[in-house]
């Protein structure tokens, strides 16, 4: 399967980065898809889509042994998963609270981060896609299986969520 991978980048270099996030993530990513699937072929199609999903970003990719890659591979191995339940059950569940998730890097202000950390999983995950790696609301909406429109409002609620929290320490 990896070498179908390989096939659609176009330098040696990122054949090379895309081999190593492949050897090192793939068994962590099969194991957060079925932790939710509960379903050994369902988990390996989550990871399949997971890995296309990441070759069409790969340039965002910088460091493949870097936390936040870690937690972006996973995140996305995650998101995957749910769209299969979705799909099989016709569940929405729109809050994005799924069990057993892997937490991202936060940022090494720990006001920041807990307030981060306070904040619902859907909310913080946009906010660091956006802001760590990158993500345009497009990009967003095309990930989550939304409009444009949607994800521009999950960003807006979650800036907001976050403001008010930082607003509300009582250390500042």
């Amino acid at each position: 399967m990896l070498s179908l991978y390989l096939q659609t980048l176009e330098t040696d270099e990122e054949r090379g980065r895309f081999a190593r996030l492949y050897a090192c993530y793939r068994d962590l990513m099969f194991r957060a898809a079925d932790r939710l699937l509960h379903n050994d072929m369902d988990a390996e199609d989550a990871v399949h889509q997971a890995f296309l999903a990441i070759l069409k970003h790969f340039s965002k990719v910088r460091r493949v042994d870097a936390p936040a890659t870690k937690a972006y591979v996973v995140l996305i191995a995650r998101r995957k998963a749910i769209d299969i339940l979705r799909a099989k059950s016709r569940f929405v569940d729109t809050g994005g609270n799924v069990p057993g998730g892997l937490q991202p890097s936060l940022p090494e202000d720990a006001d920041l981060a807990d307030a981060m950390l306070s904040l619902p999983e859907r909310y913080r995950e946009a906010l660091l896609l956006r802001y760590a790696h990158g993500y345009s609301a497009a990009e967003l909406a095309a990930l989550w299986g939304i409009k444009k429109s949607s994800a521009q409002t999950v960003l807006w609620r979650a800036k907001k969520a976050l403001e008010e929290r930082l607003e509300g320490d009582p250390d500042e």
